[in-house]
């Protein structure tokens, strides 16, 4: 007994020793760079000068020396940012050698939970037509030389830049729906996702609102349900897209992404099924007031499974009653032959 109680301590005291530690190796591992704000997006008139200041906070494993540099950046159809491929490149953007750009410091030591504040100024001249304008700064732990070495991935983080100057000409806000669509075409159980796919064909980037409403019908008179889109304020930038992802489900029965059910009794009322129509309706801000467009799609719930259940009880009712009925007229059918030989003697 005592030679047990001793193996159960050992045993604890073991897995004790293995949480501590991993815990400690957790907060040890636990590096990177933070800035905060992560981002910075503005719209701005003719002579108007931007200042911004970003907190830059060494949460690495170690002390060491920081760079910041600008880069040139484009947006893909998606509107995701990428850094065009160029070999001249001296990691300055046209922004900083134009003069429109300047920040300090561009190069700082951190100890670890240190932080330093990064002021950033941004001044665009006067006379340019009305456009967006895209860059970012990139907070690196190599120097401009290693980066021309290009020895090594090292760990940086990007802060995109994004401007909405209004010059010459006016703001052009003008979103187009290429598609708004279900991954499915048919659903047993919600969620049900929407994937929608936005293109910005003006020359200002553009924060687009709205919802997405589920009803039975074509008409959306009787509604089922509404999704808000783009809660996160997503911005589409000038000459780019954006794909967006929204689920519903608001269900008696939805399954989680493990593949298990989830049945809420207080949303009896909320059994899916049957045919669904979808309309996306989203709205931006003009000078003159909103602008809206829409779009509609439709999907189908069917919880197979579920209706599978009664199909068969329905049908082992109906062969009982079929069984009863054929009983009865055999129990028949054999009363009345037992009278005829009965008769017969």
């Amino acid at each position: 007994m005592k030679k047990c109680k001793l193996v159960v301590s050992i045993i604890f005291f073991t897995v004790f020793l293995t949480f501590i530690f991993n815990s400690i190796s957790a907060q040890e591992s636990s590096t990177g760079i933070v800035v905060a704000p992560s981002y910075l997006s503005k719209n701005i008139g003719q002579g108007v000068e931007i200042e911004e200041t970003f907190r830059v906070t060494n949460h690495r494993s170690e002390d060491g020396n920081f760079y910041v540099v600008s880069r040139e950046i484009g947006i893909d159809e998606n509107g995701e940012y990428y850094v065009p491929v160029n070999s001249d490149s001296d990691y300055r953007s046209s922004f900083e050698k134009d003069g429109w750009l300047e920040f300090v410091p561009n190069e700082f030591y951190l100890e670890k939970g240190e932080g330093v504040d990064l002021d950033v100024n941004i001044n665009i001249p006067k006379g340019l037509p009305t456009n967006g304008y895209y860059l970012e700064l990139v907070v690196t732990t190599q120097s401009q030389e290693e980066l021309d070495s290009g020895v090594g991935i090292t760990p940086e983080i990007s802060i995109p830049i994004s401007i909405n100057y209004i010059g010459i000409g006016d703001e052009l806000k003008n979103l187009s729906i290429v598609s708004f669509e279900t991954d499915k075409m048919i659903y047993e159980y919600l969620p049900v996702r929407f994937y929608t796919h936005i293109i910005n064909q003006g020359n200002v980037h553009v924060i687009p609102v709205g919802q997405i409403f589920i009803s039975k019908n074509k008409d959306f008179a009787d509604n089922a349900g509404s999704i808000s889109f783009n809660d996160g304020k997503k911005r589409i930038f000038v000459d780019a897209g954006k794909n967006f992802e929204d689920d519903w489900s608001d269900a008696f029965v939805t399954r989680d992404e493990s593949g298990k059910l989830d049945i809420q009794f207080d949303k009896l009322k909320k059994f899916r099924f049957g045919k669904y129509y979808a309309q996306l309706n989203i709205a931006w801000e003009e000078n003159e007031g909103m602008e809206y467009i829409q779009s509609v799609t439709s999907f189908w719930v069917i919880p197979w499974k579920l209706l599978i259940i009664p199909f068969v009880v329905l049908i082992l009712i109906i062969i009982w009653k079929k069984f009863k009925k054929w009983r009865k007229k055999g129990i028949k059918k054999y009363q009345s032959e037992e009278i005829e030989r009965n008769d017969v003697f």
